[in-house]
């Protein structure tokens, strides 16, 4: 575990937020009715920071088309099958702390221009439900993929292209999964270049002509 403060408890009253950045990762933590969570600061609709949204009671709702989870759990209000990345949260001498991937196991997108083509590529994956069907849809299509299970999220590494299909995804979740809204939504970082449409995603060692 990597636990890291991110602010006092006295900071965050009940029906407060706070966004805060952990490892390069941006944070919202929560205080529903006084209880703590943490969660990967998007939406998962359009990935619009939840920090800019409101919270009232034990809802948490995205100030950009109002999507509602359960501040408490990360988990869907409207609609249903939407679920926010969450993180392990523990309080500690009157401490918030947080457990994040390490810097080094981390690599937030957009900012991957330097990897190396005989790199490894691949995302880190919240270990909701929806991720674990993501990451079991990563292993059917790329044999090669190691995992490292942290608990609270999942680091893929597999050689490039690590190739990712809605199909595949569908096909162990039992539902329909929309690229690329659904995957933003539980994919706080990925080490690579990453290609994105509405049938796949592929993450590759280097920039994609």
């Amino acid at each position: 575990m990597a636990f890291t403060r991110v602010a006092r408890l006295e900071h965050v009253w009940p029906g407060e937020m706070r966004p805060v950045e952990v490892n390069g990762l941006r944070l919202v933590v929560v205080n529903a009715g006084g209880t703590i969570a943490a969660f990967t600061d998007r939406c998962a609709h359009l990935g619009v920071p939840l920090s800019q949204g409101r919270l009232e009671g034990d809802v948490l709702t995205c100030s950009a088309h109002r999507w509602q989870y359960d501040a408490a759990t990360g988990l869907g209000v409207n609609p249903a099958a939407a679920c926010l990345a969450s993180w392990p949260v523990r309080i500690e001498d009157g401490h918030i702390l947080v457990d994040c991937p390490l810097p080094d196991e981390t690599s937030a997108a957009g900012e991957n221009a330097t990897a190396a083509p005989s790199r490894e590529v691949g995302p880190i994956i919240a270990a909701s439900p929806s991720g674990r069907a993501v990451v079991a849809a990563i292993q059917d299509l790329n044999p090669g993929a190691r995992l490292e299970d942290k608990g609270s999220y999942i680091r893929v590494s597999a050689p490039s292209p690590c190739v990712l299909t809605a199909e595949a995804i569908e096909a162990r979740l039992g539902r329909p999964f929309r690229l690329p809204q659904d995957l933003e939504g539980i994919m706080p970082s990925f080490q690579g270049f990453l290609e994105l449409t509405h049938e796949r995603a592929e993450w590759s060692a280097s920039r994609p002509s």
